[in-house]
């Protein structure tokens, strides 16, 4: 008796076709680009770390020391924001290598970090060893002339958040206006003679080689600055304001954090007016710090939706201290004129302490007056 015949095999998987092969293979070669594109970025965050390590150290050997007008400027109000900029761009890069938000990012902390290196490095070369350090003068150039940039980023944040993208292609034109304005911009601050900017006498070291330009183009251009400023902010306010309005869910959310930045920066801009003993250079770095935050938690994602509590507290207590300034300066400064200035002062802050007083038991009544939330 003949052995039963085996039970036929299982027809095997089919062979993958040619497509199929060829898209595994791009994508295949696409996570490897980003894992490259991401190692590269976090190095650069990295290098921006170290160079504002340096720059510290380099700002702490140097002393008590009497600094050179284009260089009289804090080095940590460089460093500090540089570190910011680049860890936030850094956590970024890892999940999102090619994401525009994260080559800004990266991109100002490196601004900030050079300009804090060659600052500290400038100063220390020049008043402890007679300028005799080498690459001096392009430390001097760097350390003047770089900081001005980072307010320009600010502007470019807000005009491609949060996607990196426009808000649609009819904004095209929009968007060339604003970055051309933002690029003439920058090409006044890194090429305007010093002695036109400043009154402390020439510095050849930071007039970069131009021909002869008659003084009353430079004086027209420093003059046309602000208002090229200006419209890069409207054209960037604008494009945030559009996306914002057609915004639901994730995408509202991501904007809010961004609208608690901007709260945050319009706070930290008008404190100075009444805190006098506030470091304007102190405001202007929380203000980077708290959009590199923004940028990183809304870009992210990572705990996304916590931003309503925040945002209604931030809401409240910025309209109050807004309500404040507006109502202290003027009430202080007019109450100045006409009588001594520690009496003025004790009626303008019982002035403010009256309004704030309205404004804070409407606000309880407010609340207390919602209906309660229905059960069942």
């Amino acid at each position: 008796m003949s052995d039963p015949s085996p039970a036929d095999p299982s027809p095997a998987a089919p062979a993958p076709s040619a497509p199929d092969r060829a898209s595994a293979a791009i994508d295949a070669a696409r996570i490897t680009a980003d894992r490259r594109i991401a190692a590269g970025a976090v190095g650069l965050a990295v290098l921006c770390v170290v160079a504002c390590v340096a720059a510290t150290w380099a700002d702490v050997a140097t002393g008590t020391v009497i600094r050179p007008e284009p260089l009289d400027w804090a080095v940590w109000s460089s460093t500090v924001p540089g570190a910011a900029l680049a860890i936030a761009g850094a956590v970024l890069a890892v999940r999102l290598p090619r994401h525009l938000m994260t080559w800004l990012l990266i991109g100002g902390g490196a601004v900030a970090a050079l300009n804090g290196l060659a600052g500290a490095y400038a100063v220390l070369s020049l008043t402890r060893h007679d300028g005799a350090w080498p690459l001096t003068s392009a430390a001097v150039y760097a350390g003047a002339r770089l900081g001005p940039l980072l307010n320009l980023l600010p502007l470019l944040i807000l005009l491609f958040f949060p996607d990196g993208r426009l808000p649609s292609p009819r904004w095209r034109w929009a968007a060339w206006l604003s970055l051309g304005s933002t690029g003439l911009v920058v090409l006044v601050f890194l090429t305007v003679p010093w002695r036109i900017e400043s009154a402390d006498g020439e510095w050849p070291w930071l007039d970069p080689p131009l021909p002869p330009i008659p003084d009353g183009f430079w004086r027209s251009a420093l003059a046309l600055a602000p208002v090229l400023l200006v419209v890069s902010l409207l054209v960037s306010v604008a494009a945030f304001a559009w996306r914002f309005r057609g915004s639901t869910g994730v995408r509202r959310a991501q904007l809010r954090w961004m609208l608690l930045a901007a709260l945050l920066n319009m706070i930290l801009i008008l404190a100075p007016a009444v805190v006098t003993e506030l470091p304007q250079d102190l405001s202007f770095v929380a203000s980077l710090v708290s959009l590199a935050t923004a940028v990183l938690i809304a870009v992210s994602r990572f705990r996304l939706y916590d931003i309503d509590p925040v945002l209604g507290w931030t809401m409240l207590y910025g309209g109050l201290a807004v309500a404040v300034i507006a109502i202290d300066v003027p009430v202080f400064v007019g109450l100045g004129a006409l009588i001594d200035e520690p009496i003025a002062a004790v009626l303008a802050a019982v002035a403010v302490g009256v309004v704030y007083s309205s404004r804070r038991e409407s606000g309880r009544y407010s609340r207390s007056s919602r209906p309660a939330c229905p059960t069942g």
